[in-house]
């Protein structure tokens, strides 16, 4: 018969800096690194290998305060800190929020104040479609062959009314440039 153990699941790193957190927090002492490698598995679950790891990406991130006392580095964060870190933060968040409504109104602004004088245009095709009135004309005429290539216009291959929009074509274009 086959027994299957059921392993447990390691902590990811995020999970552990919230459980090292709540040890201090819970606590509102200052700890040493040997002090917090005792307490966070017993605890929190989180593993002696990786609790100095864990530990110097919160010091790190300027979540845990660390001071070098003599030959020991001592730790401690108090939920005070915390909430102040969220303030500060909070507050560079509305000031670059306010920064950058200023920098949109200016911009606007900006659009504006180039729009003032000109004119909306119509597309090249809708001009044409606009001057011909007669209907003649469904698109510009191409002399581009099936490949890409230019085709000459005394090629055989070339449409009956192609002659004839070309010339359609030129006359309007001619004529709006004079």
């Amino acid at each position: 018969m086959l027994r299957m153990e059921v392993q447990k699941k390691g902590l990811r790193l995020e999970e552990k800096r919230t459980r090292m957190m709540e040890i201090f927090f819970g606590t509102k002492e200052v700890f040493q690194l040997k002090d917090t490698e005792k307490i966070a598995p017993k605890t929190k679950g989180i593993t002696p290998m990786s609790v100095k790891e864990v530990l110097q990406s919160l010091v790190d991130d300027n979540m845990v305060d660390c001071e070098r006392v003599g030959t020991s580095n001592y730790y401690w964060a108090f939920p005070s800190k915390a909430l102040h870190a969220r303030k500060r933060r909070l507050e560079e968040l509305d000031k670059q929020h306010t920064e950058e409504k200023q920098r949109k109104m200016s911009l606007q602004q900006a659009v504006d104040k180039s729009k003032v004088g000109r004119e909306e245009t119509e597309s090249p095709m809708s001009q044409l479609k606009r001057q011909c009135p007669d209907g003649q004309i469904t698109s510009l005429p191409s002399n581009r062959g099936p490949r890409g290539s230019l085709v000459s216009m005394t090629d055989a291959s070339i449409k009956p009314g192609y002659l004839k929009t070309l010339i359609t074509w030129t006359d309007c274009t001619i004529c709006n440039f004079y």
